[in-house]
């Protein structure tokens, strides 16, 4: 069966695509990619900024765990503020976040009288900043331990 050329051309008309139909695809396309790059873009800050908090929780336990080390004789001497900066891409320590930490250290007072002058309560903070573009955002946590003259620094020392 053969048709006729004006058939033909119906049928070759019907198979096409309109404009509005390649506009609307078009659109929904890059609709696609923009809100791809998008979310690639927020979860690769979102995993940095995470980076950054897992390093100051990191540098918070390294803190403390280290003074409950030290012997009774050894924590007056001890710094009172430390910075340690953090890269994962680079090559050498120095670039990247640079976290600020504080060691304070104070007598606690919710102890009875015999024992404020055998314990001490030490406070570990860090802060550092990150940035949501060019909008600096600033971040802080810290940590509390006490530490007794009696405690692990006698297993450790054999004191």
């Amino acid at each position: 069966m053969r048709l006729s050329r004006e058939e033909n051309r119906g049928l070759i008309r019907a198979r096409a695509y309109t404009l509005a139909e390649v506009l609307v695809s078009v659109l929904v396309v890059g609709l696609v990619g923009v809100s791809f790059y998008v979310a690639m873009s927020v979860g690769f800050r979102l995993v940095g900024s995470a980076r950054e908090n897992l390093r100051a929780a990191h540098l918070l336990i390294q803190c403390t765990e280290n003074l409950r080390l030290y012997s009774w004789s050894q924590l007056p001497s001890i710094t009172n503020s430390f910075i340690a900066v953090y890269d994962p891409y680079a090559a050498t320590n120095k670039s990247g976040a640079k976290f600020y930490g504080t060691v304070t250290r104070s007598t606690p007072t919710a102890l009875p009288a015999a024992y404020q002058n055998k314990m001490l309560m030490f406070d570990v903070a860090v802060r550092w900043t990150n940035y949501n573009g060019t909008t600096p955002i600033p971040q802080y946590r810290h940590m509390q331990t006490y530490v007794s003259k009696y405690g692990m620094q006698n297993y450790v020392y054999g004191q």
